[in-house]
């Protein structure tokens, strides 16, 4: 039922956004991705010369990890598909990712612990990383785009990689340790915490994007990580909260970009 479900949620996604579905294997996992139409699928795209192009990634937040303190959820994919939703409407080539063990793809891999404790592990980035690489071939850079822990996800990727131009976080937990002491939860012992990786690269234009309404993540939370970084751009938003009103500010938030 829960995969029946699944499929359904993301084929109305795709009618709805006009966007191109797809199931694609990383390292580890299978990932749920979408595709806008300024970008070909692979089987489409392999051979051709796009170079001279950013491709833009967009990551998801954590949806719904846990139904309530105690209970874990059966299926953590998020009910608003906030960053599908942004991607859809970003004139550039441009890739949702989805991430492991989310919609419901029926992965032999997936356990809760990916997407509890172990959501922003090493095993989860790699296989980020290397369905991005799958299309980034074919791009001379990449952005990233993250929302809440697809923002974490995004910050530990630009780490990773040597293409990315930008990376554009919206409402990231971008010191999961501070977050979890805030909210009294369990630390994530088996996630990657961006705020103890090294400084990011120099080269990587930096915006992260914040709501003075949030009470999820926090400037105090982020501020301490971003200080570190080689002139990180921090926008505060008035009248902006962990999930409102990011859709409205999208076409500013692309046009700061390089």
């Amino acid at each position: 039922m829960l995969v029946a479900c699944s499929a359904n949620t993301v084929q109305r996604a795709a009618d709805e956004l006009g966007v191109t579905p797809a199931v694609v294997t990383g390292a580890q996992f299978k990932h749920q991705i979408f595709l806008n139409q300024a970008v070909e699928p692979l089987s489409v795209n392999r051979g051709k010369q796009v170079k001279a192009r950013h491709l833009h990634v967009y990551i998801e937040g954590d949806g719904r990890p846990w139904r309530n303190r105690h209970t874990v959820s059966l299926d953590p994919t998020p009910k608003n598909l906030l960053m599908l939703k942004l991607m859809a409407v970003d004139p550039a080539p441009s890739l949702y990712l989805g991430r492991p063990c989310y919609f419901n793809l029926d992965d032999a891999g997936c356990a809760a612990e990916w997407w509890t404790d172990k959501r922003y592990s090493r095993a989860v980035v790699a296989s980020l990383d290397q369905v991005i690489q799958q299309y980034a071939a074919d791009y001379d850079g990449i952005m990233l785009f993250g929302h809440s822990g697809g923002g974490t996800l995004a910050m530990l990727l630009a780490a990773l990689r040597s293409d990315v131009i930008a990376l554009v976080t919206l409402a990231a937990n971008l010191d999961i340790d501070a977050w979890a002491r805030q909210h009294r939860y369990s630390d994530l012992r088996g996630s990657l915490n961006p705020a103890k990786q090294p400084v990011l690269n120099e080269t990587i234009v930096q915006h992260h994007y914040l709501g003075t309404l949030d009470q999820n993540v926090t400037t105090e939370m982020v501020r301490p990580t971003l200080l570190r970084q080689h002139d990180a751009q921090f926008y505060l938003l008035d009248e902006v909260d962990h999930s409102c009103c990011w859709q409205q500010l999208w076409p500013e938030v692309l046009e700061r970009l390089p």
